[in-house]
């Protein structure tokens, strides 16, 4: 059986980039053995038992360097790979997945001395950036695409900025044979970089059934399955909170955060309380989530940071739940608003209000959209099409 080495930072359980990894490492075991070569802590999760799958933890090195630095060349790690590359025999493929704290963008051109068949995966906006991971939130408006503003990454960065950052990023990055981003959105920022690039969107279980609404009971549980930080829409769901009890509504939105990193998070906005609506239920393993999904009326998702992707509308979509959601980056490509979700400005508290309240008050018009967004995820969000499309640019090159 070929090989494939896969080059990640890490495939820890923690959000929806690692979560879409370790799906991908799975799926291309069916038809190759997958070597992982990650810097991640022990991993607990089913693939380290999967056949077909050789986990290798490699060391992680203490540096005072910041990321910035590290991404673009860290020596350290890229030797500790090329030793355990250069023992492995009949390699059908290397894949560099997303660049983070431990591996560098520099490992792209050193595989090719091992394999000419060289797949880079960008999940984020990091290689376009020469100080911080995301784009500027305030520059990119809803679904638009433009460059991050050096200015502004070099003020928020302060002594992190690596001025060659972009460029070295972007130079080693073209040594790949086939660039694969999870959307049109990515592929367009790219492009601005003269960087061709293969859409291959992420997936999700598709093996539920559809389950329809027949009512709604007294107590409303909303769901923010998000990371709660400012890109991620943490003052828009405080606001939204402080909003629903205004209103009187029997409404409780549940977060996927510690009350502790919750309360710290706002209090650097100069919020000192949680409002009793908002439980915050602790970061859930991909399990754990899909029961909350299952649980919860609505799930929103106020990202006001550039997606990439945009995960989680497609599994509250998957799991038959209606997703209201900011329609950032490739987000806006995922949802047909008022079809199979709904796309709303969360900055605008009181449309985010009435966004929710809508679907809440019409339960035809809540079917309608979650079957639509239900039969979408089940054609064009199925492991079985993202097998199809890596297999086909694997193999094609």
């Amino acid at each position: 059986m070929k090989n494939i080495i896969f080059i990640v930072d890490s495939i820890n359980n923690i959000g929806g980039a690692e979560r879409s990894t370790i799906e991908l490492i799975k799926i291309l075991s069916k038809s190759f053995s997958v070597i992982v070569l990650h810097f991640g802590n022990e991993i607990k999760y089913e693939i380290s038992n999967s056949k077909n799958i050789n986990l290798i933890s490699l060391k992680k090195v203490k540096t005072r360097l910041p990321r910035t630095y590290i991404s673009t060349f860290n020596i350290i790690a890229v030797i500790q790979l090329v030793l355990k590359i250069k023992n492995i025999r009949n390699i059908q493929s290397i894949i560099v997945g997303n660049v983070s704290n431990h591996i560098s963008f520099f490992i792209i051109p050193i595989s090719k001395f091992f394999c000419k068949n060289n797949i880079h995966i960008i999940r984020d906006t990091y290689a376009i950036c020469a100080g911080s991971k995301n784009v500027d939130s305030d520059e990119i408006k809803f679904n638009t695409v433009k460059k991050p503003n050096i200015l502004f990454e070099l003020k928020r960065t302060k002594h992190r900025f690596n001025p060659l950052r972009r460029i070295l990023s972007l130079f080693f990055i073209n040594f790949s044979n086939k660039i694969i981003v999870p959307s049109k959105a990515m592929s367009r920022l790219l492009d601005l970089y003269k960087i061709k690039t293969y859409i291959i969107n992420n997936s999700v279980d598709t093996k539920y059934k559809y389950q329809t609404k027949e009512n709604f009971s007294k107590n409303i549980k909303i769901l923010y399955p998000s990371r709660f930080t400012y890109n991620k829409g943490m003052l828009e769901v405080y606001k939204l909170c402080k909003k629903i009890e205004k209103e009187n509504k029997n409404w409780k939105v549940y977060a996927t955060a510690s009350s502790e990193l919750a309360l710290k998070n706002l209090k650097m906005f100069g919020l000192n309380y949680l409002p009793d609506n908002l439980d915050c239920i602790g970061w859930l393993d991909n399990k754990l989530l899909v029961k909350e999904f299952q649980k919860c009326d609505v799930v929103i998702y106020p990202t006001i940071c550039f997606e990439s992707f945009g995960r989680i509308p497609i599994e509250a979509m998957s799991l038959s739940k209606p997703v209201i959601t900011s329609g950032a980056g490739g987000i806006f490509n995922l949802i047909n608003h008022m079809e199979d979700g709904i796309i709303v400005d969360p900055r605008d508290t009181q449309k985010f209000f009435i966004a929710i309240n809508s679907i809440l008050n019409n339960i035809a018009l809540y079917n309608k959209i979650t079957f639509s967004g239900f039969k979408k995820v089940q054609k064009s969000f199925s492991y079985e099409k993202m097998e199809e499309k890596y297999l086909r640019i694997i193999l094609s090159i």
